[in-house]
C-alpha cells in the first residue's frame, strides 16, 4: 500500500535468501557423496491484511556446472508443500479450497500418518 491506497502493480517480496537457502558453503553442503539439496524448508509470517490475491511464483534456474546453461532444460519432478495458518478464521481451510480447487493438488500418503492436532 502507498499511503492507505493499493498499488495497482504487484510487490513481490522475496521467500528465500542466500542465508536460508543455502546455510552454508557449496563444498561443504555437496561433502556429503556430492549430493546436495539447497533448500529443505523455509517459513516466513505475513499479515492478512497486507496480502491481496498472494501468490508463491517458483523458477527453476538451470545450470550447466556454475555457469547458466544455453540448452532448454528438461522437466524436472518437484514438490511444493505449504502449511498455512489463520486461526481467527473459522472456515480457512474451506475457503483455500473452493478458491484454489484447479490449482491444488491433494497429497495421498502412501502409508498411514498419525495427524496430532493443537486443540
Amino acid at each position: 500500500m502507498t499511503k492507505g491506497k493499493a498499488s495497482p502493480h504487484a510487490q513481490t517480496k522475496p521467500f528465500f535468501s542466500a542465508t536460508n537457502l543455502y546455510g552454508a558453503a557449496e563444498y561443504v553442503l555437496r561433502e556429503d557423496g556430492g549430493k546436495w539439496e539447497p533448500c529443505r524448508r523455509h517459513s516466513a509470517r505475513f499479515k492478512a491484511s497486507g496480502l491481496k490475491d498472494p501468490c508463491f511464483d517458483i523458477y527453476y534456474h538451470h545450470r550447466d556446472g556454475a555457469a547458466a546453461a544455453l540448452w532448454k532444460p528438461k522437466p524436472i519432478r518437484y514438490a511444493l508443500v505449504v502449511g498455512l495458518k489463520a486461526p481467527s478464521v473459522a472456515d480457512f481451510y474451506n475457503r483455500v479450497v473452493r478458491t484454489y480447487a484447479t490449482v491444488l493438488v491433494p497429497l495421498r500418503p502412501r502409508v498411514n500418518i498419525q495427524i496430532r492436532t493443537s486443540e
